[in-house]
């Protein structure tokens, strides 16, 4: 699959076929597409995502409403997991709830201390589905 991905990538960067439009974008979903080319593509969830908006007018009056987000309080943990003895804050800022959606890297060490204790607090937030119970999404169906 790594191979696939990497060939997809690109395939990708080099095929404009594929790149310059964003309606085209949406090829990439196709699995006949797919097993032409022997790729999944790797921005799938990104072109999943253009999909909805070019297909659904109410999901993309939703996106339309949001308006641009400053990407820098989006990286706070990465920023604190730079810093020498920033757990106690992170965690502390974590225990107020009010934090936007974090990215977080893939390339992070859980197994340092300030990952292992940051990925703990953030998992034991996770509502848990108890059995017989569903878990209500926002504006959405329970599951």
């Amino acid at each position: 699959m790594a191979s696939g991905l990497c060939r997809c990538a690109a395939f990708g960067a080099g095929t404009p076929i594929l790149r310059q439009d964003v309606r085209r974008t949406t090829l990439w979903l196709n699995p006949l597409v797919q097993s032409l080319l022997r790729a999944y593509p790797y921005f799938f969830f990104h072109y999943l995502f253009n999909r909805l908006i070019l297909t659904r007018p109410d999901l993309r009056a939703l996106w339309e409403r949001v308006g641009p987000i400053e990407a820098r309080p989006l990286h706070t943990l990465q920023n604190y997991a730079r810093e020498p003895d920033r757990l106690a804050d992170a965690l502390s800022e974590l225990e107020r709830g009010d934090w936007q959606v974090q990215k977080l890297n893939w390339r992070s060490d859980l197994a340092t201390p300030y990952w292992s204790a940051v990925m703990r607090q953030l998992t034991d937030r996770v509502p848990q589905e108890s059995p017989g119970h569903s878990v209500q999404l926002a504006g959405g169906p329970s599951r």
